[in-house]
């Protein structure tokens, strides 16, 4: 950060931040208010502004502040978002990552989540080759299910005495910092740096229960 700030005079770790912040955050917001014309425009018209300020710090705190400035103006439309975009870091079946590494036509309108925002997610999912559709549901179930054994093998390492007790609140809070972290763009591909954590969590839920006398034969 201290790098970059040489090299800018912004003290920042990534540009991406403010661009998430624009495109997706508040984009996202005044999509769902306004509508996809109003989108375009308001992004076009911020870009236009921030341009033209007079050097980079600038260009990124006034894309900052007209960004903040609609989140806080629609709070719990941006919440609704917010959390849409962390049910799905979990449960996405990843029709996006799919359809790239196929090389399948995008989907018109946006892909699922953000058509899921301005209430088409049907008519989109209706769209989709029955191939892709099947692919998609059962990992999608797969998914629901993993997230069940992880929550059961969350509580079960709570009820049990021994290693992992404590360790569980690390796997929890790693799991809902980068949930929470990625917000609206929730999606299968941000879990990958913490789905050995959510695994390892299913895989507990999934093991039968110790019982009381196995519990003491072990200790």
């Amino acid at each position: 950060m201290a790098w970059n700030q040489q090299r800018t005079g912004y003290f920042h770790f990534s540009s991406i931040t403010e661009i998430n912040l624009l495109h997706y955050n508040a984009a996202g917001v005044v999509r769902q208010v306004e509508g996809p014309a109003a989108e375009d425009a308001w992004v076009a018209k911020v870009l236009r502004d921030a341009n033209a300020q007079g050097n980079f710090a600038a260009r990124q705190q006034f894309i900052q502040t007209k960004a903040g400035a609609v989140l806080l103006a629609h709070p719990l439309v941006y919440a609704r978002q917010h959390l849409l975009g962390m049910v799905a870091f979990f449960l996405d079946p990843g029709r996006f990552d799919v359809s790239e590494f196929l090389n399948l036509a995008p989907l018109a309108g946006g892909g699922l989540l953000a058509q899921a925002r301005a209430g088409g997610l049907w008519p989109a999912i209706t769209r989709l080759p029955l191939g892709m559709l099947t692919a998609l549901l059962v990992i999608l179930l797969a998914n629901i299910i993993r997230l069940v054994l992880a929550v059961r093998g969350f509580r079960r390492l709570g009820r049990e005495a021994g290693a992992g007790r404590a360790e569980r609140w690390i796997a929890v809070g790693l799991l809902a910092y980068l949930a929470l972290l990625t917000g609206p763009l929730g999606a299968a591909r941000f879990l990958m740096p913490v789905w050995p954590l959510l695994l390892a969590l299913a895989l507990v839920g999934l093991r039968a229960p110790t019982t009381p006398a196995a519990g003491a034969a072990n200790a």
